[in-house]
């Protein structure tokens, strides 16, 4: 760790705790009356962060001085379980209060948070609340959905990472668009939400090279730490830190090594669904001991709704704990049931979905080989009870598909607009998904409710593996990606998503013969599926078999209409093929996907100019240049248009 570094925590802290006007005397001062129709909200979102990793939650040997003091001067609630270990469906339930068989979002990069929800944002701009958020992960991007409610939304470039869901940017950055946003307020009420992400894997700092993974993780946390000391040194510096209820909570958490698993994901271990959660507004509540009742994240809407005296959102889950804050009592009294989830071995392995149930101290894990722990005694979740304990297994059973059965519907997305020739295409190809309306879904995930699959714990060496091989196609190291792939499929062969990343891996080395072979085999496998059908629709468009790679884009996006890539690809083959029309259509929906997505607009500019359509194909031309101002082809295409519109 560089002394800079050092030198500028320390000040930082300094000015913090001046902020706060030091943990111990100010401790029992009177709670001052605040106006609640004044106060602004700063919620910061700490992305991979277990509980135990911060000094607030029992950690000797960290260094979060900041967050350490937020939890004195506020409340911290020691027991918060988030609802699933993926970043984009964690922070869906932030926003919407609702756990991820509502909301709709299972998992990153796969649909979009639907605009049915009702999110904070929402909720408060409605009110008059100047809405800001600064994002440090591309897999929150305003494609994904969440950027509903907010004026300001500023998010992460594609940049020039081999797959995009990994561009990040770093703390420093995200707190520099924050305190923009801060000066944008001026006097009006704000909500402002802050997203860190320097936490997850990988790891970008000086322990990283010496092969330490949880110290690195460790100094990502102090840098953000740090970064949240200068957040709020500046509300404090603009008078503002008085009257704004700042909110810090985990997405979720990280595991190194603990039941076998590396980073997260996969299980539903408090590993990775235990986070920290705390509230701190000294003029409004005073500090006080820490919480133990059990809390969700799906909580802080609720919450954050009732201390401003505005009305929840109806479909919200989430229970208010504004009465403990407000001092009305110590405890909530409440068993409050949480409910995690993992389909990503489902999704990715074909294994089954995994869902637990924290009620008490008691936790319960739905999976093939059902898991009980009792958490008071044994907090590493180290001694299956579920043998010992029938009866409980199975009252803990029903009331997690009570919990299904009793929530509201889940958001169902959008089927997907096809014309005529698209869907007499999908019906050739004998495809009807994503084509009819869906059934109600909560009807649908109590049909699934039952473990189906082999149990995911089995197959904790199996991630392990393809971590590295995923991880290797992002830092394009083909061959060992390949290599890796081909180990894990001899254990999952019916993998169709791990053969469509095996195939890919080929074609990145040129090997088309073999890419070809092992996307038509995972595509046989689920011919439904929109992911082979995407990344072989791509590599048809690039060997220009324009027919088939409309064929296998179509389905694509049928079945997965957010699928931004899928409707670019689509839209140059169309082109390709003389389809200017349907060339614009794909293109705009790729646009309304992204918005600055450069290749996209291009691409629509030249759609647009094939039809003649020359004044708007000037505009998308013009959008392009104040996105990439040195863009050739773009310029190029403005000068051609302009000629022809007289311009």
């Amino acid at each position: 760790m560089s002394k800079s570094f050092i030198v500028m925590n320390v000040v930082l802290v300094s000015c913090f705790i001046h902020v706060i006007g030091g943990c111990s005397k100010d401790a029992s001062r009177p709670v001052n009356q605040v106006d609640p129709g004044q106060t602004n909200v700063l919620l910061i979102t700490l992305d991979t962060t277990r509980a135990d990793a911060l000094g607030c939650y029992g950690n000797a040997d960290a260094s979060t001085p900041v967050l350490d003091g937020l939890s004195k001067s506020g409340r911290l609630f020691k027991r918060c379980t988030t609802s699933t270990s993926i970043t984009l469906p964690a922070h869906a339930s932030i926003m919407t209060g609702t756990f991820p068989y509502v909301h709709g979002v299972r998992r990153n990069a796969e649909g979009r948070v639907s605009q049915a929800n009702d999110t904070l944002a929402e909720t408060l701009q409605s009110k008059g609340y100047f809405t800001g958020a600064s994002i440090g992960s591309f897999v929150l991007n305003a494609m994904f959905g969440l950027d509903q409610g907010f004026d300001v939304y500023a998010d992460v470039s594609r940049g020039a990472s081999a797959i995009a869901i990994h561009a990040e940017r770093s703390a420093a950055l995200v707190t520099n668009d924050a305190l923009a946003m801060l000066e944008s307020a001026g006097d009006e009420r704000f909500f402002i939400w802050v997203h860190y992400y320097d936490a997850h894997y990988p790891y970008l700092t000086d322990a990283a090279s010496g092969q330490n993974p949880r110290a690195a993780y460790q100094q990502e946390l102090e840098s953000v730490d740090t970064e949240v000391g200068r957040l709020l040194a500046a509300l404090e510096a603009s008078n503002q830190l008085t009257k704004t209820l700042v909110v810090v909570a985990g997405d979720h958490g990280e595991a190194f090594m603990e039941h076998g698993e590396v980073q997260h994901g996969y299980f539903t271990y408090d590993t990775t669904l235990h986070v920290p959660l705390i509230f701190s507004m000294p003029a409004a509540f005073k500090g006080g001991p820490a919480i133990a009742d059990r809390v969700r994240t799906i909580d802080i809407l609720p919450t954050v709704c009732d201390f401003l005296g505005v009305e929840t959102p109806s479909r919200a889950q989430g229970a208010s704990l504004a009465s403990v804050l407000r001092g009305k009592r110590e405890s909530l009294g409440l068993s409050l049931p949480a409910y995690g989830e993992s389909v990503e071995a489902h999704d990715q392995f074909g294994l089954s979905i995994l869902r637990s149930l924290h009620l008490d101290h008691w936790k319960y894990i739905h999976a093939p080989t059902p898991e009980l722990y009792d958490l008071k005694s044994d907090p590493g979740e180290l001694k299956n009870l579920a043998a010992d304990q029938p009866d409980r297994v199975a009252d803990m059973r029903e009331r997690l598909r009570g919990l299904i059965a009793e929530s509201p519907e889940m958001v169902t997305r959008e089927d997907v607009d096809l014309d005529r020739s698209e869907i007499g295409m999908l019906q050739s190809l004998g495809y009807v998904g994503g084509v009819e309306t869906s059934e109600g879904q909560s009807a649908q995930e109590l049909d699934r409710f039952e473990p189906d699959g082999d149990d995911p714990k089995e197959y904790a060496e199996v991630f392990r593996k393809y971590s590295e091989a995923h991880w290797a196609m992002v830092n394009r190291r083909p061959q060992f990606a390949v290599d890796a792939l081909r180990d894990v499929l001899i254990r999952v062969p019916g993998a169709v998503r791990i053969r469509t990343d095996l195939a890919y891996s080929l074609q990145q080395l040129n090997q088309t013969a073999d890419a070809v072979t092992e996307y038509l085999a995972a595509i046989k496998q689920d011919p439904e599926d929109p992911y082979p059908r995407r990344l072989y629709g791509g590599m048809l468009v690039q060997m220009r078999r324009w027919p088939e790679a409309a064929e296998h884009l179509t389905v694509a996006v049928a079945e997965q209409p957010d699928d931004l890539e899928a409707w670019y690809n689509l839209g140059v083959a169309a082109g390709s093929m003389q389809q200017f029309a349907k060339a614009e259509r794909c293109f705009l929906r790729a646009v309304e996907i992204d918005q600055r997505h450069v290749s996209a607009l291009h691409a629509l500019g030249s759609a647009l100019m094939h039809q003649g359509k020359n004044e708007a194909a000037r505009k998308r031309f013009e959008e392009v240049l104040r996105l990439a101002p040195n863009h050739p082809r773009a310029e190029l295409d403005l000068a051609k248009v302009s000629v022809k519109s007289g311009g």
